[in-house]
């Protein structure tokens, strides 16, 4: 019994020490494999913020390629001298296609082109809001034409988060950007690749969350200092080692893994430690009680190894899949200058797997494109990236063409120098993107067509309102001439008959004048020249033209001049125009003995000087409740007066549109029954004075101002031609006819040199042309051929017409419906020394 008791106590003893050696045997099992499966776990984990990170590399990379290739546009735009309008509208364009291409909701396109905000969705703060004290303005300045993040900040309208990207054009403070909201950067392709009550954040490089897909109740403010704690402590190194972990807002024990993107962003994953070790624990706790558990306990941890492998495997697929992109990857030792392929080009099939990296370098300068051979050379040469190394250059490379077989087919070419590399490493590697580049070249075809379209339709507009006007004035001049000879031979009654036509025919082409005016306004824009002209002189000739008028209603006009310097730069023609407009108003809404007062002031002295120039009146005035639609086409005041006013409420946005485009600006101020006064104020370049010519008598009477002269007289028109003659011929010129441009050449080289005094050239003319025939005659070979005046006596009345004109080497425009009694002191003016 002794024996047996003994022989049981060594066998209790025996199996107490294995039962002993079995349970240190499960501990030492569990606790090593909690440590395989944390390390298994967080290179799991790694893998996974990996693959996140990469596919929000992928959204910024689409992104920094729209905004790049709408910052080279746009550049493109303004070295080639667009106008602002054309600028502002390609932008438009172009935000219109990016939204197309990215969708409504995800990105916000606007950029600053010359100090204006262009929009794609236009918001009322626009003109007031101060961009360039914006973060993202001043970063893409500093960038020097790169593409810049901000971080996340409260939008200026909707007050959600927001980040910016933008860029500045290579050439110019011009700056495009995109606002984009935080929650279009949310990743779902790999939302089963996470276990249940895991976590996942993206973090700016500030640690704002920008979006969350989480499974915790808390939302808001505590899910927002939950992550901001998280960001600390990993910047702090705190949650680095495999061991590390933090508890949720729900108390479960989170394992943390984060991996950082190009520009600084965080992603973070975050798993429950209940589903890393699973049922490991009470696997142990059943070990204890029973030793047949600890099978279980290891069937259960292969099974769990094997599945945490296919899961790894499935993530170095997905890296695999990335890195098949690229048909070539080769890493590179900068301070060695050796490199080692990765995966190597089948077609470069001579270099080894390893070697000296200039070797590298020669092999593919021998298949490119031979007009990019020298750039690549010097742009990968080992010297310049030891310099991008040094200068922390992350992403350098371009496109060039390559020599596939015995094609040539796009590659881009990329260098890329990070943090998970030895410091004096870098990667260079190679993808094709023929079909890419094809796209953006075809996107560029299309975008050029699309300019060439506007400028046809923009030529043809331009025809359009010149030959609107040409077909408008010439039966005009029909009606007016033909009024003004029939009123010199026929009795007093009669006169009156002729009169009133005269008057509704000159109202009638002012009411055409003002309607073109407005239209070629709105479709082209307002063309301004800038040249020196007297200011004083150029509005006391326009008080002066309304002067008999006034004199004539028994209405008193006068002009206040307190100017130092008379000579500026501008366009003087837009601003009789204005003036025009202003004082025929006056006249027409004032009354017999009221006054109309115009004065002009100097604000200031310097060279950009600024001048005030009023125009005020005492006549019926307008109601406060008109003053608003002032400046609104076809609008008119409807309040009782005592006359009838005609007009198509045109004049005043014509004013307008001029003084604005001048930089100016026009101020109203009217009491109905009591006047108005008009207040223009115009920044004008001061220039040199000038001692103006002496000027010429004008004519008493028409009758024998021209006594002597002869006239060729180029025109198609029968009764234009009749109607001009007849009149000149009152005056007592010589008129001599031609019929259209190629018969008013040839009849000034059969006369003698000397022989003709003027020549009035219609411009419309079959044959030849009034332009192509004054310079014809101006280019022959005879003495009188540069000094003959010649004059557009024409319907086309623009301002393009006239610089046409003036082109062509004619001294003066004179529009039709022709004024006799001013084109009679002109012609005196130019023929007083022949």
């Amino acid at each position: 019994m002794p024996q047996k008791r003994r022989a049981g106590r060594w066998g209790r003893r025996i199996l107490g020490a294995v039962l002993l050696i079995l349970v240190l045997l499960f501990v030492g099992i569990f606790y090593a494999a909690q440590h395989i499966l944390l390390e298994n776990a967080q290179a799991l984990g790694n893998e996974l913020a990996d693959s996140y990170s990469l596919e929000e590399s992928r959204n910024i990379r689409s992104v920094e390629i729209l905004i790049d290739l709408g910052a080279q546009y746009l550049d493109d735009q303004i070295q080639a001298g667009a106008s602002q309008s054309a600028l502002e509208d390609w932008m438009k364009n172009f935000f219109q296609k990016v939204t197309a291409v990215t969708g409504q909701e995800v990105l916000d396109p606007y950029g600053v082109v010359h100090g204006q905000i262009v929009a794609a969705v236009p918001w009322w703060g626009d003109a007031d809001y101060d961009y360039t004290q914006t973060k993202w303005y001043q970063m893409a300045l500093q960038a020097q034409g790169d593409p810049i993040f901000t971080d996340a900040y409260p939008d200026a309208i909707t007050g959600r988060p927001v980040l910016t990207i933008a860029q500045k054009c290579q050439n110019s403070d011009d700056v495009i950007a995109f606002d984009i909201f935080p929650e279009n950067f949310s990743v779902q392709d790999n939302a089963q690749a996470l276990p249940a009550g895991s976590s996942c954040f993206f973090c700016d490089s500030s640690g704002t969350l920008l979006y969350a897909r989480t499974q915790m109740e808390e939302q808001g403010e505590a899910l927002t200092e939950y992550v901001r704690v998280l960001y600390e402590k990993i910047q702090l190194g705190q949650l680095d080692g495999a061991q590390a972990y933090i508890y949720d807002l729900s108390g479960e024990k989170q394992a943390v893994y984060f991996n950082t993107t190009e520009n600084g962003w965080l992603s973070i994953i975050t798993i429950p430690y209940s589903a890393l070790l699973g049922g490991l624990r009470l696997a142990f706790q059943a070990a204890l009680l029973l030793c047949g558990g600890a099978l279980l306990i290891l069937a259960a941890m292969s099974l769990r190894e094997r599945r945490i492998q296919r899961r790894m495997d499935r993530v170095s697929e997905t890296v695999a899949a990335l890195g098949n992109l690229y048909y070539a990857i080769y890493r590179v030792d900068v301070a060695q200058g050796t490199y080692e392929a990765i995966k190597g080009s089948e077609l470069i099939q001579q270099l080894p797997p390893t070697g000296q990296y200039p070797q590298l370098v020669e092999a593919v300068s021998e298949v490119i494109d031979p007009e990019t051979f020298s750039q690549f050379q010097s742009s990968f040469s080992l010297p310049n990236l030891q310099r991008l190394l040094e200068e922390e250059v992350p992403d350098f490379g371009g496109d060039f063409r390559r020599r596939f077989g015995e094609e040539y087919r796009w590659v881009n070419v990329r260098l890329l120098f990070d943090p998970s590399l030895q410091p004096h490493e870098a990667v260079l590697c190679f993808r094709l993107v023929d079909g890419e580049k094809a796209a953006q070249l075809r996107q560029l075809q299309l975008m050029e067509h699309a300019l060439d379209s506007a400028k046809q339709s923009e030529a043809a507009r331009e025809q359009f309102f010149s030959q609107m006007s040409h077909d408008m004035r010439t039966p005009l001049n029909v009606i007016i001439g033909t009024a003004q000879l029939a009123q010199r031979t026929c009795e007093e009654k009669s006169q009156t008959y002729l009169k009133k036509i005269q008057v509704a025919a000159s109202q009638l082409l002012n009411l055409i004048n003002d309607i073109l005016e407005i239209s070629r306004i709105e479709q082209a824009g307002l063309h301004l020249e800038n040249r020196q002209f007297d200011l004083g002189e150029t509005v006391r000739q326009c008080v002066s033209a309304f002067q008999p008028q006034a004199e004539l209603q028994e209405k008193e006009l006068t002009l206040s001049l307190q100017l130092d310097r008379s000579q500026v730069y501008g366009d003087a023609f837009r601003l009789q125009q204005v003036l025009n407009n202003l004082l025929s108003n006056a006249l027409k809404f004032t009354e017999k003995g009221d006054h109309i007062q115009v004065s002009v002031e100097q604000l200031q002295r310097d060279k950009h000087a600024k001048y005030r120039l009023i125009v005020a009146d005492t006549g019926i005035g307008m109601s406060k409740e008109f003053l608003p639609k002032l400046f609104l086409p076809y609008e008119r005041e409807t309040r009782f007066s005592t006359q009838t006013v005609l007009g198509t409420g045109l004049g005043m946005p014509i004013v307008k549109s001029i003084v604005t485009s001048m930089g100016g600006q026009i101020q109203v101020d009217s009491t109905l029954g009591e006047g108005s006064t008009f207040t223009l104020t115009l920044p004008l370049e001061a220039a040199e004075e000038q001692t103006p010519p002496p000027d010429a008598p004008a004519p008493q009477e028409l009758t024998g101002s021209l006594s002597g002269k002869r006239v060729l007289l180029a025109e198609d028109f029968d009764m234009n031609m009749e109607i001009t003659t007849e009149l000149l011929q009152m005056c007592g010129a010589q008129v001599t006819q031609a019929w259209n441009g190629q018969e008013a050449v040839e009849q000034f080289q059969a006369s003698e040199p000397g022989y003709f005094d003027v020549i009035l050239m219609d411009m419309n003319m079959p044959v030849m042309d009034g332009c192509t025939a004054a310079a014809a005659i101006r280019a022959l070979n005879r003495p009188d051929s540069q000094s003959v005046p010649i004059l557009a006596l024409t319907a086309n009345a623009f301002a393009e017409d006239i610089a046409a004109s003036s082109q062509a080497g004619m001294n003066a425009h004179i529009a039709k419906p022709v004024d006799m009694e001013q084109l009679a002191a002109l012609l005196q003016r130019l023929t007083a020394d022949n």
